[in-house]
C-alpha cells in the first residue's frame, strides 16, 4: 500500500512537472509569434510608408486618393499573399 502511494505521488509530480514544461514552451512559442507578427506588421507599414501617405491623402482630390489607395494596395497585396501562403 505504501509503495503504491509513493508511485502515485511520483506520477503526480512527474505529470505536474511535464505540464509546467509544456505551458512554459507554449507561452514561449506564443511570445515568439507575437514578436514576429509585430515585426512583420511594422516592417510592412514602414516599407510602404502608409502613415505618410494617409497624412497626405487628406488634402487630395477623389481621383488622387483612389490612385494612392491603388498604389498602396498593389505594394502590399504581394506581401500579404506571400504571408498567407507561408501560413498554410
Amino acid at each position: 500500500m505504501t509503495l503504491n502511494f509513493i508511485t502515485n505521488s511520483n506520477k503526480e509530480k512527474v505529470l505536474i512537472q511535464t505540464t509546467h514544461s509544456y505551458v512554459k514552451a507554449y507561452h514561449s512559442i506564443i511570445h515568439q509569434y507575437k514578436e514576429l507578427s509585430e515585426v512583420i506588421f511594422t516592417g510592412l507599414l514602414n516599407f510602404t510608408k502608409v502613415d505618410e501617405r494617409l497624412y497626405k491623402i487628406q488634402t487630395k482630390t477623389f481621383n488622387q486618393k483612389e490612385k494612392i489607395r491603388q498604389e498602396l494596395y498593389l505594394q502590399t497585396i504581394k506581401r500579404f499573399n506571400l504571408l498567407k501562403k507561408k501560413k498554410s
